[in-house]
């Protein structure tokens, strides 16, 4: 069913999340990635299982003529970078003004909208030794939960209450794994 197709594809793209704030750490602060790869690579293993056993359950096949389009967007890409900016520059603002607790609420509130931009701005803030460790671990993983939530928003808006609850399982569960390696620091 196609259904099970889109779960699949829905799972899956969530490995993208965890590798591109990997990729995104590896060019703002190498040394961020000590700290990230355990909750990203946690995250990665868990949607890239999901995907796969419900894939390999799959057994037909929809056949569909490719469809024609583009693969960039210079549109999409430009909103990406001034969101990016935009971002950074909102959580730096939010950390010199007030401090590390109400830059802590930015980043989550702009996870809501793009965990890749807000991840971006609290490694910054790390590179420039503006914020310790576990502020970012804690930073990245708060803008990774609020965006888990507009995934699960996003699909059972977009799919109804079946799809979006198969999607919204997987993305928790997802979620979860993220925070098992932080909460397994902590305590």
């Amino acid at each position: 069913e196609l259904m099970v197709g889109a779960v699949s594809a829905a799972w899956f793209s969530s490995v993208s999340t965890g590798v591109q704030v990997l990729l995104i750490a590896a060019t703002l602060d190498p040394a961020s990635l000590k700290i990230l790869w355990p909750s990203m690579l946690a995250a990665i293993a868990v949607s890239a299982s999901l995907g796969l056993v419900v894939m390999l359950k799959e057994t037909e096949m929809a056949s569909e003529a490719p469809s024609r389009g583009h693969a960039f967007s210079l549109w999409q890409s430009a909103g990406l970078a001034l969101l990016l900016t935009a971002t950074s520059a909102l959580v730096s603002w939010a950390q010199d003004f007030w401090g590390t607790a109400v830059s802590m609420g930015a980043v989550a509130l702009a996870g809501f909208g793009d965990m890749h931009a807000a991840s971006a701005a609290v490694i910054s803030l790390y590179g420039k030794q503006l914020a310790d460790a576990h502020f970012l671990q804690l930073a990245v993983l708060m803008a990774f939960t609020t965006n888990t939530f507009s995934k699960c928003v996003a699909a059972c808006a977009a799919g109804g209450r079946t799809f979006g609850g198969a999607v919204s399982l997987g993305l928790i569960l997802i979620c979860l794994a993220a925070w098992v390696p932080y909460l397994l620091h902590v305590l």
